[in-house]
């Protein structure tokens, strides 16, 4: 993150390595984002590394399937308050930590209205119809600097025809 900290999910040298250089990166105040190569040995161990905001941002995650389950096990161990929404009472997921707040809303796209000015934003609920709502109340905002959906390329390519013909 831009305040300094840098966490790895590996358990191992490279993944130590890897971290002790995006520290090193990040240090200088400059790098946003950048490739560390985790071995000399192999071209292929490369770790990209992405500052996603200054230490306190808010990333508001929009489901709660099994995809957002395991997003949420990392986003708990980083220096960010997280609140995930969903409109399945019994998807909102329990014990997580406390920089989690979890959110049940009988109409998600309504509570873009409350997402704070700076959030990061992530969409990936069970339908591509509220998954088009969410994110077109997002992107219709201007103060927000990331919004992010997961899909396949036939999702891309529905969504990208779906706000042609929308002019959105």
């Amino acid at each position: 993150t831009s305040s300094g900290v840098v966490g790895s999910p590996l358990a191992d040298e490279a993944g130590d390595a890897a971290t002790s250089h995006a520290q090193a990166l990040l240090a200088d105040g400059d790098a946003t984002s950048g490739l560390v190569q985790m071995s000399p040995e192999s071209e292929n161990s490369m770790v990209l590394f992405d500052v996603l905001g200054a230490r306190g941002s808010q990333i508001v995650l929009f489901g709660a399937g099994h995809v957002g389950h395991a997003l949420l096990a990392v986003l708990g161990t980083l220096p960010y308050g997280v609140t995930v929404i969903d409109d399945r009472a019994d998807r909102l997921p329990a014990g997580f930590p406390d920089n989690v707040d979890v959110r049940f809303s009988r109409a998600p796209e309504l509570e873009v209205a409350h997402v704070p000015p700076g959030s990061l934003c992530l969409v990936m609920t069970y339908s591509h119809a509220l998954d088009r709502k969410i994110c077109g109340a997002l992107l219709a905002r201007d103060d927000l600097p990331y919004v992010g959906l997961i899909g396949s390329a036939s999702k891309r390519r529905s969504f990208e025809n779906y706000w042609r013909k929308n002019d959105m």
